[in-house]
């Protein structure tokens, strides 16, 4: 873990409606060096243009649920409805944390697209 961390929370919408309830912490030493820019602009892009050579890894994790009253009022939907919710890590080169998020999207604007890998004798392996 980073010493301290700088808490980021936004609702980002298009056209104003809101698809993205998110709480960052970002390590506040990489916070200190663009505060505005952290604050103003989509942060992990801001820190993959920041910072690409001390990057090692990105992780994320999505799981469906149900809106609590706290998501339902921020992303303007009913309690209850289906959201995903996502945890994304980010590690610098020395392993410490340097961005943690959760994110909440409303069903609607989430889709999932995946590889199956299928094996069968018939066809040849290509991994």
């Amino acid at each position: 873990a980073a010493d301290t961390y700088q808490r980021i929370r936004r609702v980002h919408s298009r056209e104003k409606v809101p698809y993205c309830l998110i709480d960052i912490y970002l390590a506040a030493d990489l916070f200190e060096q663009a505060p505005r820019e952290f604050e103003n602009q989509l942060v992990l892009p801001l820190l993959v243009e920041r910072m690409s050579e001390d990057l090692a890894s990105a992780t994320q994790a999505l799981v469906i649920a149900s809106a609590d009253m706290h998501a339902a009022l921020h992303l303007d939907i009913p309690v209850g409805s289906p959201i995903a919710r996502v945890r994304r890590i980010v590690l610098d080169r020395r392993g410490r944390v340097i961005h943690l998020a959760h994110i909440v999207y409303p069903s609607r604007f989430v889709r999932l697209k995946m590889d199956l890998d299928i094996y069968s004798p018939a066809l040849p392996r290509t991994s």
